[in-house]
């Protein structure tokens, strides 16, 4: 080497690791799948838990509940927990909707499911 001076040189090799996520897809259940019942008026308002279950995707699950249908006579409580109540009241009525459940996973990823509300309130034969 010309120009080169006796010596030792320092060589320095970097390296650079990539780390490659792979998740599994988000699911969410929701329990129970349905809430179909009749009471008497006298036993107006009826409440009804509903459970969503995340799973898959980033664990770190958030909840989103609302009605995608119907509602009238219906309220919610707990909309951003896994426990939704669901709280029907009425007189002589049939109260319908369907219940919708939003997860969101810590990656931003989400997944929906439903559940169909039919309660009737009326006087016993």
């Amino acid at each position: 080497m010309s120009g080169a001076t006796a010596g030792s040189r320092r060589v320095s090799i970097q390296s650079h690791s990539v780390a490659i996520a792979t998740t599994r897809n988000l699911a969410v259940d929701i329990s129970p799948g349905s809430w179909n019942q009749t009471y008497s008026n006298a036993q107006s308002p009826q409440a009804m838990p509903f459970t969503a279950t995340g799973s898959g995707g980033v664990p770190g699950y958030s909840y989103a509940w609302d009605f995608l249908s119907g509602g009238v006579g219906m309220v919610l409580s707990g909309e951003t927990t896994a426990v939704c109540t669901v709280t029907v009241s009425g007189s002589d009525q049939l109260r319908t909707g369907t219940l919708r459940c939003t997860v969101t996973d810590a990656a931003s990823g989400t997944a929906v499911d439903t559940a169909g509300i039919q309660v009737t309130f009326g006087t016993p034969p």
